[in-house]
This record gives structure tokens, C-alpha cells and sequence, in this order.
């Protein structure tokens, strides 16, 4: 399990994959644009994406979205599947792990 940013040291510290088969990183929130973190894409290509193309795992996310809509395509789970290509040209219709089913509520 990671919190956030945690995710990221296992990218830069490149720390070999001790046996993990999925991790969960809980991220803390996304806010609207101007009003505090709000890059959802950047996590899911850059720590979800990443994370998983280093170690062979899956990657799964959660996150807190205060005033604004849940981005309709920000991919949850991510398993890396594309060899040697580079995160930063990775999109989520590369994502192998496609969504079920989605679920809401007002708050």
C-alpha cells in the first residue's frame, strides 16, 4: 500500500519488486484547477503507469475529487502493457483494465 507520493519512491529509488502482485495507492485529493492538486492524468501516467511497467504489477488508485466531476475515463487500475514505450506517451485507451462498472453519489 502507498499513500500518494510513495508511489513514487518505489519509481525513483528503483527498488527491485520484493514479490508484490498489486498495490493500492491511496491518493490524497484532486481539487479544481488553481485551487490545489489536480493533476488526476499525471498520476495515472506517471506513478499508476510507471509503477507498474517497473515492477510488473498491477496498480490500483483511489482519490478524493473536491468540487468537480470524476473525470469520466480516469482509469483506476492500471496494468502496464506496452514494453519499453514511455509514460509520458502513454494514454488510457492503452490501459488493458477497462472499467466494469461506475458508481456515484451526491455529497
Amino acid at each position: 500500500m502507498c499513500v500518494c507520493y510513495d508511489i513514487f519512491g518505489l519509481l525513483h529509488k528503483d527498488l527491485p519488486n520484493p514479490g508484490v502482485d498489486v498495490v493500492l495507492n491511496l491518493v490524497h485529493a484532486f481539487y479544481p484547477s488553481g485551487e490545489g492538486p489536480s493533476g488526476e492524468p499525471y498520476f495515472a501516467r506517471h506513478c499508476f503507469a510507471d509503477a507498474s511497467k517497473q515492477w510488473g504489477y498491477l496498480v490500483f488508485g483511489t482519490a478524493v475529487f473536491f468540487n468537480r466531476k470524476i473525470p469520466e475515463h480516469l482509469p483506476t487500475g492500471v496494468y502496464w502493457n506496452q514494453g519499453d514505450k514511455s509514460t509520458r506517451f502513454w494514454r488510457y485507451s492503452n490501459n488493458p483494465i477497462k472499467p466494469a462498472d461506475s458508481f456515484e453519489t451526491e455529497i
